[in-house]
């Protein structure tokens, strides 16, 4: 019997990691946290979606 989903929430929470050094040094790390949390959705919208082929064809 298949199993029809009306309603899908994924909740994430993302906690940088403080890192205390020179300003100078802030605005790379910024960029490259963001370029971090963007992989990570990456990451995580590729598995979401292979489980759902995954389950399409059971």
């Amino acid at each position: 019997m298949p199993v029809e989903i009306k309603e899908l929430v994924i909740r994430a929470t993302i906690v940088p990691e403080t890192v205390e050094e020179d300003d100078s040094d802030n605005a790379s790390e910024e960029v490259g946290s963001m370029t971090d949390q963007a992989e990570i959705v990456r990451q995580c919208v590729r598995e979401v979606i292979k489980i759902m082929e995954n389950n399409r064809y059971r």
